[in-house]
């Protein structure tokens, strides 16, 4: 999938549709230098599914997530309905490792978090 040139959050919307499932989700990582890790859920290698998040930071280079933005956005497959895009309370813990998250609200608005603010979880 080509990177170059395209912004974040239009990468993470455009790589919606390879999910398979009822509720889409994507997430992808960049820093200076551009995006270079994403995911999508799936069901996963044991069948019990894997977040985007989760899939997404498999494939990053740990050394570059420190320095990251964390991009997420979903949609409903069927009806392509935007959905809140919040990481999930499994998935907070792995994402606090990235320097920002930016996540897609229902209303299609953007929200950024800085994750050495969040507290709990």
């Amino acid at each position: 999938m080509k990177t170059k040139g395209i912004s974040p959050k239009d990468f993470v919307v455009g790589l919606l549709k390879r999910s398979n499932c009822r509720v889409q989700m994507a997430a992808c990582l960049s820093d200076a230098t551009g995006i270079y890790a994403w995911g999508c859920n799936h069901a996963g290698p044991d069948g019990f599914g894997e977040c985007a998040e989760q899939h997404c930071l498999k494939k990053a280079n740990y050394k570059r997530i420190p320095k990251s933005t964390m991009w997420i956005a979903g949609r409903r497959n069927k009806s392509k309905n935007t959905v809140l895009a919040r990481p999930c309370a499994a998935c907070w813990p792995l994402v606090r490792s990235c320097r920002y998250v930016i996540f897609r609200k229902k209303d299609g608005e953007w929200e950024t978090v800085d994750t050495s603010l969040v507290v709990g979880y």
